[in-house]
């Protein structure tokens, strides 16, 4: 492709985020140097927007699906656009096209509120062939307007309009992941993975197990990469990626699996493929901070797969990160008590993972009434130096804060974390 842009001096094309991830993976950037990209399909992220506006003439994000033929909007991608944690707009409607976002009630929602995107206008088609049930769900008569006959396209897309007429679609209504009580768009963490240095394209899948979903990457290692990720990988040393992407997302955004890839499987239309990619394999998915030596290791082992559900779990692993909350906390406790070990509740805020907590099982003194006192320590300093200044949380109105617990993994590591409670 990079050789077919030179030699016929090509100036504009369009192709997916998907292709043009590949182009720039494979390390063909100075082909795009007269070309003016068209990107859609697909959500371009920020990090590949940088990456093509910083080699094209020009790159342009056009939105629009195939029942409203085709482009519906068209924006032109400035350096502002590609900020870390921007959406790349979707731009403004094309002539005699029309956009709405809805509420669920099908009203309108105001400028800068989220809602399910409609199209209206002369783009929208008929209907499916031979499809009346489907044709009925997501075509409808459109109150907007007097025009006989015109009729929305329900997207299924999330989306906001901004006062100025300016579209930010959101993600799929339909397409967020679930992890850990999580919802989140698998374009988040795919575009934190592809800022990894010498990755080339990502995809993520969630994958269904007996103890739980499994979030897993794929990724392509960049063509002068290839050799040093193969072994970084067959090598079980995922602890670094895993520590960078929880500086960027939240800790149950980051996947349990990495599979290295040749290439993501795409459709016919050269889009994600996401149904094909493969499922990992137990090398794949290894714990995190290795396997447990100690007696007491092995038992927090087996206590918290049994409370959490996870089969895998790694001595680094977070309690609150794996699906841990304050119930599954008295669990934990409670089978420590079973087998002669007396700890509070609070030791397990503290210390959230079993290389932290198994040391202490012989240390700590059981505090019958912490989880009723004013203030419960949800997360304790690791020392003294370098750490931050505490966090409190005020009592929601029953005056119980233990349900607290499950927000902590989202502060910074360095924050102290207390709940006042109700003093009644």
């Amino acid at each position: 492709m990079a050789a077919v842009l030179q030699r016929y001096h090509v100036t504009i094309m369009q192709a997916t985020p998907t292709l043009w991830q590949m182009l720039v993976g494979a390390g063909q950037d100075a082909s795009l140097r007269k070309v003016r990209v068209l990107s859609g399909g697909e959500p371009l992220s920020n990090a590949l927007a940088g990456q093509l506006l910083a080699s094209a003439r020009a790159v342009y994000n056009v939105y629009g699906p195939t029942e409203t033929t085709i482009w519906s909007s068209f924006h032109e991608v400035t350096e502002q656009d590609c900020r870390e944690g921007a959406l790349i707009p979707a731009g403004r409607p094309l002539a005699n096209t029309q956009f709405y976002c809805l509420n669920a009630a099908g009203g309108l929602m105001a400028p800068g509120m989220p809602g399910q995107l409609a199209i209206g206008g002369d783009g929208v088609a008929s209907g499916y062939l031979r499809q009346p049930d489907l044709t009925k769900r997501v075509f409808k008569a459109d109150p907007f307007t007097t025009r006989p006959g015109a009729r929305l396209y329900l997207t299924g897309d999330r989306a906001v309009r901004q006062p100025d007429g300016t579209l930010t679609v959101l993600g799929r209504t339909d397409g967020q992941i679930k992890i850990r009580g999580v919802r989140a768009e698998p374009a988040e963490i795919e575009a934190a993975l592809l800022q990894l240095p010498g990755i080339a394209q990502a995809a993520i899948r969630v994958w269904e197990r007996s103890y739980g979903p499994v979030l897993t990457a794929y990724l392509v290692a960049a063509e002068q990469e290839k050799g040093a990720w193969e072994n970084g990988v067959a090598d079980n040393v995922m602890t670094n990626v895993r520590d960078f992407l929880q500086s960027l997302l939240p800790a149950q955004m980051v996947p349990s699996c990495f599979v290295m890839v040749e290439n993501l499987p795409l459709t016919a239309s050269g889009k994600l493929d996401r149904k094909a990619l493969p499922a990992p394999v137990a090398d794949e998915c290894p714990a995190v901070g290795g396997q447990p030596e100690t007696a007491e290791e092995h038992l927090l082992t087996e206590i918290w797969s049994e409370a959490l559900g996870v089969k895998t779990i790694g001595l680094n692993d977070n309690f609150f990160d794996l699906g841990g909350d304050s119930l599954s906390a008295v669990h934990v406790v409670t089978a420590l008590a079973e087998r002669g070990y007396e700890v509070p509740v609070s030791a397990l805020f503290g210390a959230p993972t079993i290389a932290r907590l198994a040391p202490l099982l012989h240390q700590v003194q059981p505090e019958e009434t912490i989880l009723l006192e004013t203030l419960l320590p949800l997360r304790l300093a690791a020392s003294a130096e370098g750490a931050g200044r505490p966090i409190f949380c005020i009592h929601p109105i029953l005056g119980v804060s233990l349900s607290f617990a499950t927000l902590v993994p989202f502060f910074p590591e360095n924050r102290p974390v207390y709940a006042l409670q109700d003093a009644g």
